[in-house]
């Protein structure tokens, strides 16, 4: 009895495996890519802000892209923080192409990102705001093909997915397994239904109306939160405004770490406060990697240690779970640019991305904060003078 027990159970989580892949695959075959073609009887002014802070490996390749947009009518404003490097200087040897703010003390309350992309803001005087990344390279027809569909399709926040590049092994290992599970639970169709609650956004490309930005009052109105962009997005659906989240992978592209290190802090930073600072969804993801992408490796081990792989149905379901798995992250390695040989690692990047979420919650619960470009965030006293 106690056997049929298990091997139903067993069955059953197989089967579950299958299903969510299989959901998961259609997901991201479904989603939608900007188009390629452009047609509008209007190119509005267009105001391009970038912050800067510590870019001086990445700023003038993204400056000099930016640059070579093919559009009639734009601005470009460097909001340039205090950087420790030599981005300061490089910066500077676009003064005569860009306008270049320096960045107003901090306040307290506001994190980084939004405090500068605010000053950006105040600057601008296009009638369609894009906020971008300093380690992005956008492609010469980008702004017409977005603003074309951002018009056409009567658009009041248009954010893309970029091609992610990968150099080092950390970033080939994690970031398509992550980019994985944000496409899954944040990425979905329901974003891009007006009648969906759920929102979500990319601050690497934010293209917004600015009547619709100061509606919902811009980062001002978001200025505590770690995850900018996803807040950002959750006040315009809440507004009643119209978001569409969209492949951008022929548009744009970003390396958004230059090492583990980097990558690490990165995602401490993001991790908690994208589960909403909730313990619920803490649990929920953490079981969701675990039995979806950890269990089955540890199941695995033990019947090769046992002599077990072949030899009985948990074997054989084991080994099923494993080609599922294997399969669904092929694919999706496949569909972002990835190479599929590190494919074999997804226990490994699923292990670090599940340590990840723990360390998250322990620096913004007990730890004191989390710490971003040398400045820490105490998000539990932000969150308390927000309330």
């Amino acid at each position: 009895m106690l056997v049929d027990i298990v091997n139903l159970t067993i069955q059953i989580y197989t089967f579950m495996l299958l299903a969510i892949s299989s959901y998961s695959l259609y997901v991201f075959k479904m989603f939608p890519s900007l188009q390629k073609t452009f047609e509008s009887k209007e190119w509005p002014m267009v105001s391009i802000i970038i912050p800067v802070k510590n870019e001086e490996d990445t700023v003038k390749n993204c400056l000099d892209s930016i640059l070579r947009i093919d559009y009639p009518s734009k601005e470009i404003i460097v909001v340039e923080g205090v950087s420790k490097d030599r981005t300061s200087l490089i910066i500077q040897e676009y003064r005569d192409k860009v306008t270049i703010l320096k960045e107003e003390p901090k306040p307290s309350s506001w994190v980084g990102k939004s405090w500068a992309c605010h000053q950006g803001f105040l600057k601008s005087t296009g009638e369609i705001l894009l906020f971008t990344d300093s380690d992005t390279l956008h492609s010469s027809d980008s702004l017409k093909r977005s603003v074309s569909y951002f018009i056409n399709n009567k658009v009041d926040l248009l954010s893309l997915y970029p091609k992610l590049v990968f150099r080092c092994l950390s970033e080939r290992i994690m970031m398509p397994f992550i980019a994985l599970i944000i496409v899954f639970f944040f990425g979905g169709s329901k974003v891009n239904n007006d009648a969906s609650k759920t929102s979500n956004a990319n601050g690497q490309y934010l293209l917004t109306k600015r009547s619709a930005y100061l509606a919902t009052g811009g980062h001002y109105s978001i200025r505590r939160e770690i995850v900018e962009d996803i807040k950002l997005a959750e006040a315009y659906k809440k507004s009643g405004f119209r978001i569409r989240l969209l492949y951008g992978f022929d548009v744009f592209e970003t390396r958004m770490y230059s090492d583990f290190q980097e990558l690490w802090s990165g995602w401490v930073k993001n991790a908690y406060a994208g589960l909403n600072f909730s313990k619920l969804n803490l649990l929920a993801g953490l079981s969701s990697i675990y039995l979806g992408f950890i269990l089955p490796f540890n199941i695995l081990s033990y019947n090769i240690i046992t002599g077990n792989v072949f030899s009985n149905p948990i074997g054989i379901s084991n080994i099923i779970e494993i080609i599922i798995i294997y399969s669904c992250m092929s694919i999706f390695y496949f569909k972002i640019g990835g190479s599929l040989k590190y494919a074999v690692f997804t226990p490994v990047a699923a292990a670090i991305y599940f340590t990840m979420i723990l360390v998250s919650f322990y620096k913004v619960v007990i730890g004191g904060g989390v710490e971003w470009k040398d400045t820490i965030y105490d998000l539990v006293s932000m969150k308390s003078q927000e309330e």
